[in-house]
């Protein structure tokens, strides 16, 4: 979570490491995360004024994974509405993972369920280096072409982005239901499923959320991206799916003549390959506006996660804010990359 500014800055980043490690494994994308921070070469990089960590629990965004091991109401941290609450007893503005919580699963899977019924009833409304720069992504005269399936984006709003490829109705519905009862007014930028495979009911109710730049109220902006998939034994996949499965992104990028050119990376998995939709996203959202990098399968929110925030008000300023929320981790979680490439350590000590 950041201003546009820092935000595009770590995603190209992020790309960057892609590119070094060629690491394809489930989890590279986390590791490629962790490692730009643990290894400090965020603290120099162009765009970027500072780099602010809050502990899990701590924070906009509270990860709620790791504490598994025993129910959160033995933690404390689920009051008696069933509201999720940071280690100092506020209300967490974003609850991640809540599916690892029986408790507060269950208790969602009945709201999700409501908040459907309403829908089908048709009731809801209501390293210190020098400065660094990362290159940008796709290489030398290209520049992202994708644009957006439906919906337009509001470039002075905040913005949420997320991957949400293949999910039912419900899954939208508890995410974007809950982000509106916050008060949010700004854009939900959503990557789904091409739209002949969408569940039933999903690009109806999507396509509801649509305003234009200057108008109030939730906007969504959807983008159906053209996936090649392929299996472990190199055969063509039906769907882009996760784990071992690699993809090539069709339509990303064009030369400078606008016309489409081959995705220029290496198959990859899907939640490596979003770092370059999300930075290609950013681009269009003014240099300080905020931005939100968030899954969508297991999140909520129970309070505008962008209330309070600090706002530049210099719009010339160069260099943004760069928000990072904690796991706690109960143990060391390592990916190993293929040889010749860097290890990525995904944890650091409790």
């Amino acid at each position: 979570m950041g201003e546009t500014v820092a935000i595009e800055a770590y995603l190209r980043g992020a790309v960057a490491q892609f590119d070094k490690t060629k690491c394809k494994l489930k989890g590279c994308d986390q590791g490629f995360h962790n490692y730009l921070y643990y290894s400090g070469e965020l603290d120099n990089v162009k765009g970027i004024r500072d780099v602010v960590v809050f502990p899990q629990g701590k924070g906009i965004i509270n990860n709620l994974g790791v504490l598994r091991s025993k129910p959160l109401k033995e933690w404390g941290l689920l009051d008696e509405n069933m509201n999720v609450l940071n280690w100092d007893k506020s209300i967490s503005p974003v609850a991640h993972q809540f599916d690892r919580d029986d408790e507060l699963n269950a208790h969602l899977k009945e709201i999700r369920k409501d908040m459907v019924d309403k829908f089908n009833s048709g009731n809801l409304a209501d390293l210190n280096k020098g400065p660094i720069s990362y290159p940008l992504p796709g290489g030398s005269g290209s520049h992202p072409t994708i644009m957006p399936t439906f919906g337009e984006h509001r470039s002075h709003v905040d913005a949420v982005m997320a991957l949400s490829e293949g999910y039912e109705l419900k899954i939208y519905i508890l995410f974007i239901e809950s982000l509106k009862e916050t008060g949010f007014t700004g854009d939900l930028v959503l990557s789904v499923s091409s739209l002949d495979k969408l569940k039933p009911g999903v690009e109806e109710y999507l396509r509801s959320y649509h305003k234009l730049e200057g108008e109030d109220g939730i906007n969504i902006v959807a983008y159906t991206v053209a996936w090649t998939c392929y299996n472990i034994d190199g055969a063509i996949a039906t769907s882009a799916g996760e784990g071992v499965k690699k993809c090539k992104l069709n339509g990303m990028y064009g030369d400078e003549n606008e016309h489409s050119i081959e995705d220029p990376y290496i198959p990859r998995p899907v939640a490596t390959a979003r770092y370059e939709l999300y930075w290609a996203w950013s681009l269009h959202y003014a240099k300080h506006s905020w931005i939100m990098l968030i899954d969508s399968r297991d999140a909520y929110f129970q309070s505008n996660p962008f209330t309070n925030l600090v706002r530049e008000s210099d719009s010339s300023k160069s260099d943004g804010l760069l928000y990072f929320f904690e796991v706690r981790f109960l143990g060391l979680q390592i990916i190993v990359c293929p040889p010749s490439t860097q290890l990525i350590n995904l944890s650091h000590p409790k």
